[in-house]
């Protein structure tokens, strides 16, 4: 099983450092050397750190000595750098001293909530039962109350004080320790790992304390890490409603001590504030890269040397229609391999989901679908009949829709829809034929103890579907968004496939149930080994989530590379055009980027590149049918991981540093007809309207 809990398991070809693999330290080093942010983060913390621990030898005065009567405005060459408060006391210092508390009530508190949280969700989570219920009953009524309530309550009963505070603070942070720490506890037990040391004569508490709480030490970090900036927030909320002493130099408390002088003397407030907002900042950004950092999803990057489990070459559909023939997919090749996800992105008519449609036949008859081949684990699937079809579609490949109230059957229970899948597509004493199937749903219904049936509660469960006996029985209607694709997911795993086309399966969801989705489909990649197909457009679902990327454009390919190639460098136009569309934290824009024009008619669709009449690099090749292009740094890689649809990267193309081309030399137009020899297939299998002829 791979999990996020696999970052921190032993290996016996690597080594691990306080529980973390060294191979994921090195990737964070990689994070932060490529990531920009990551870099203003590490920077922030550091100066952070540095400032809260020698501020004894760093601080120019005494924090707490006054000198009553000198206000003094910030000025770089005085004794004040940042000015004095109205005591007189060095501003300087006292926000040196107060990093230090900051730092102390960031640790301080987020460790009081690790303690007690991390406890109880290892206790709920590895012995179940009811000690589970009441102890997540406990929780979800802290969850229900608002922290700043508890912790004002807390701080009115036990006093001012900074440990009060602390105390106060870690107590809103118990539960979500106790919920991370339980879910991962959950899967943890089931580990044969976990089951090996019991079987040995291990204990509870050691296989708890040796086998389950080091393998939670991962995610566990990211969050004690986000947690510390939200301590410090509130700290200086608490602070500045009167929390500690006002004595105490917090960065709070210098908040609200210059809020009766902001119009005599505005430095007192506003400069601890840029402080704390300049330190959290930076810790969020550092711990974006500790979450990047121990992302498993490039643990499944494939071995592009291995055989593709899916191979896809040359294809093409069109659609007869009363104005014409609609070229929906153009000439569009590609691989997927196994345990990936592949990204297939574009904008909305590009051919993305006509192309999934396309590789189960499952277009309309007044499709014409042909390629050179259609191969998965070396089979051709256009050669094949709808009857052989059959055993592929929901067995060998699933398939996710985009809408699931749409996707599923609102008069059938959804334990019942799940059921029957199995029954069709595993090896199972339940027969799946007509006439039983028939019995089942207008008779007898399927048992509840059945092998199908039981296998659909499992299903759910594995998805995250809560009290999935009850849930079984329920119809669509009756769950919500997020929970119907949760469903929707299982029944893809029912047949138990190889592949899963997920064609959009987040866009009718908020974005918390988008990532809940994203994150469940990564799991289940990793855990059962299954590859995913990732129809969206959306390219932040591409880099969260995807190994390998193609970019599609009126019906045809502009691009294909790895998901860290394609967004750390680019090479075609559109797909530049498509990330500059998205917002990033290092913007200095006014506004976004904007691909300016529409998508070209497909029923008269120009010769050439389709996006030359929206691309401002557009030049006289653009005209000559598309072909593929080496755009790997490296030169020697084979096969080639980055290819780009765009003649600026003809070898006889040169282009200035705007990326424009200049020139053409002679062998330019001979390289483009080359290519295209190359590529060309010797046979061709075709399918009309999804029958084989």
């Amino acid at each position: 099983m791979m999990s996020i809990l696999s970052i921190v398991e032993y290996d016996s070809d690597g080594a691990t450092v306080f529980g973390i693999r060294t191979d994921l330290i090195e990737r964070l080093v990689d994070t932060i050397k490529r990531d920009f942010k990551a870099k203003i983060g590490l920077t922030i913390v550091l100066t952070f750190l540095a400032a809260a621990i020698l501020a004894p030898e760093l601080a120019p005065f005494d924090p707490m000595a006054q000198e009553f009567g000198m206000l003094q405005a910030p000025t770089l060459a005085g004794d004040h750098p940042l000015g004095t408060d109205s005591y007189g006391r060095d501003l300087l210092s006292r926000i040196m001293y107060g990093a230090r508390i900051s730092l102390l009530v960031g640790v301080g508190a987020v460790s009081v909530g690790a303690i007690v949280g991390v406890t109880i969700g290892l206790v709920a989570g590895y012995y179940g039962s009811w000690i589970d219920d009441v102890l997540m009953r406990i929780i979800d009524i802290m969850w229900a109350f608002p922290w700043l309530l508890i912790a004002i309550m807390l701080v009115a009963i036990f006093g001012q004080s900074l440990w009060n505070v602390i105390f106060a603070v870690g107590f809103a942070y118990v539960d979500d320790f106790a919920r991370i720490t339980r879910g991962e506890v959950l899967s943890i037990r089931e580990e044969e790992y976990a089951l090996a040391a019991k079987s040995v004569g291990l204990g509870d508490l050691q296989i708890i304390a040796e086998e389950v709480l080091p393998n939670t030490v991962a995610p566990l970090i990211v969050q004690f890490t986000v947690l510390v900036a939200r301590a410090m927030l509130a700290e200086a909320t608490l602070s500045f409603l009167g929390g500690v002493k006002p004595t105490t130099p917090t960065w709070g408390a210098l908040l609200g001590q210059g809020r009766n002088f902001l119009t005599q003397a505005w430095w007192i407030s506003v400069i601890p504030g840029l402080m704390i907002m300049i330190t959290v900042l930076g810790i969020n950004l550092f711990g974006d890269a500790l979450r990047d950092a121990f992302d498993v999803k490039d643990e499944g990057v494939p071995n592009m040397n291995d055989e593709p489990l899916l191979e896809v070459r040359n294809l093409r559909t069109s659609f007869k229609t009363e104005r014409g023939t609609v070229d929906a997919v153009d000439g569009v090749s590609f691989e997927i391999y196994p345990g990936e996800v592949f990204g297939v992105v574009g904008e909305s008519g590009s051919g993305k989901s006509v192309t999934a449609l396309s590789l189960l036949q499952l277009l309309d008859s007044n499709s014409t679908v042909e390629a050179d081949a259609v191969r998965f684990k070396g089979e051709n699937l256009l050669a094949k009949s709808d009857a052989e079809m059959q055993d592929v579609r929901g067995g060998e490949i699933s398939m996710i829709f985009q809408d699931p109230s749409t996707s599923l059957n609102p008069v059938m229970t959804i334990g019942e829809q799940i059921a029957e899948v199995y029954r069709q597509h595993a090896s199972s004493a339940e027969s799946g034929g007509f006439w039983p199937e028939m019995k089942r749903k207008y008779v007898t219904g399927t048992s509840k103890k059945s092998e199908s049936w039981q296998r659909a509660i499992e299903l759910l469960d594995i998805v995250g579907i809560p009290d999935p006996e009850a849930r079984a029985t329920e119809y669509p209607h009756q769950l919500s968004g997020g929970m119907r694709q949760r469903v929707v997911i299982a029944q893809a795993l029912a047949g138990d496939p190889e592949l899963i086309i997920a064609d959009e399966p987040t866009t009718a969801l908020d974005v918390s149930i988008e990532a809940q989705i994203l994150n469940e489909l990564v799991d289940l990649k990793n855990d059962y080994d299954v590859s995913v197909m990732l129809i969206t457009h959306d390219m932040g679902v591409v880099r969260e989530t995807c190994n390998r990327v193609a970019v599609m454009y009126a019906g045809e390919l502009m691009e294909q590379a790895t998901d860290d190639d394609l967004f750390a460098e680019p090479h075609h136009p559109y797909t530049q055009g498509l990330l500059g569309s998205i917002p990033r934290i290092t913007d200095d824009r006014e506004w976004l980027d904007v691909i300016e024009g529409t998508v070209p008619d497909l029923i008269d669709k120009p010769a050439g590149c389709p996006f030359r009449d929206r691309c401002d690099r557009a030049f006289e090749m653009c005209d000559q049918p598309l072909v593929a292009y080496d755009a790997s740094s490296d030169s020697n890689s084979e096969p080639s991981e980055h290819t780009a649809y765009c003649h600026l990267h003809n070898d006889h193309v040169e282009t200035n540093a705007d990326g424009h081309a200049v020139d053409i030399t002679e062998g330019a137009h001979a390289e483009v007809e080359s290519k295209r020899v190359d590529a060309k297939s010797d046979e061709m299998v075709r399918a009309d309207g999804g029958d084989n002829q």
